[in-house]
């Protein structure tokens, strides 16, 4: 006799059917005293739609070997400093049809400009750590430095 595996009661309505993808339908019940939804279990899942851990074994040790290369292409650093390039490039065209003014283009060109030599700028996880790391703006501020004012009351 079946029982709710929350409650543990045996008051249960039959209540629908649900339809798996194999064509066969499997009974709902819903428990009478906390309607918690179940099924009974025909047969048991485990082992029939796992993989062999050969496979994914086999499919790890494809992709770090991928990632290696991948990364010993990115330390070379000819491979993305002509994407970057290109990359501000499409930017700065963007800001100008959207109609910002020639010295903010010409700003924002020096500055994305002055970081991609730092760091690669289409990762955005190295951007992150060398804006968290950098302690003064100055070298990326073409040697002018912020004048702050005091708050006036």
């Amino acid at each position: 006799m079946l029982r709710c595996l929350n409650a543990a009661q045996r008051t249960l309505y039959k209540d629908c059917y649900r339809y798996l993808a194999d064509g066969s339908s499997v009974q709902r019940y819903l428990c009478r005293n906390c309607c918690f939804w179940f099924s009974e279990t025909r047969k048991p899942y485990i082992g029939t739609y796992t993989k062999s851990n050969s496979d994914a074994h086999q499919k790890a040790a494809k992709l770090l070997v991928e990632a290696h290369k991948q990364t010993e292409k990115q330390e070379a650093g000819a491979t993305w400093q002509p994407e970057i390039k290109g990359k501000i490039i499409d930017f700065l065209w963007h800001l100008k049809k959207e109609g910002y003014s020639k010295k903010t283009i010409e700003v924002y060109g020096e500055r994305l400009s002055q970081l991609a030599k730092s760091c690669n700028v289409l990762n955005p996880e190295e951007v992150k750590k060398f804006i968290a790391e950098k302690e003064t703006w100055n070298s990326i501020n073409c040697g002018r430095s912020r004048k702050t004012h005091p708050i006036r009351l």
